[in-house]
């Protein structure tokens, strides 16, 4: 598990993005969390073409419990990086779309289950 933090506009989510495609590359399962819940970037770096589907991580912090099947059902398959899922918000989302429900306690097993998969 890589985390990465910074001041906006320090190049986080390209970091993140391009190690992600690399390890995927390679064959390596890499599933990429995009958390900015103030300008989702998701939109930014793949284009919906590029997705299998279109779910978003906003869908798992809103439940009001986290279980594998919803964090299955919301992870999105890239169409070109076969070992590549990514979790983020969808175009137009923000943290003001979803009502909070169980804050913590859904960040925390969300990162748990995507730690052991």
């Amino acid at each position: 598990m890589l985390a990465v933090w910074g001041s906006p506009g320090s190049g986080k989510t390209v970091t993140a993005v391009k190690l992600a495609a690399r390890l995927a590359q390679q064959k390596r399962d890499v599933a990429l969390l995009l958390c900015d819940m103030n300008t989702p970037m998701l939109p930014c770096i793949c284009p919906p073409s590029d997705l299998e589907e279109e779910h978003s991580l906003g869908s798992i912090l809103a439940a009001t419990h986290v279980s594998e099947s919803l964090v299955r059902h919301n992870c999105i398959m890239h169409k070109r990086f076969r070992h590549l899922t990514i979790l983020g918000m969808r175009k137009g989302e923000n943290e003001y779309t979803y009502p909070v429900y169980c804050a913590f306690d859904c960040e925390y097993h969300l990162v748990v289950w995507l730690f052991n998969r």
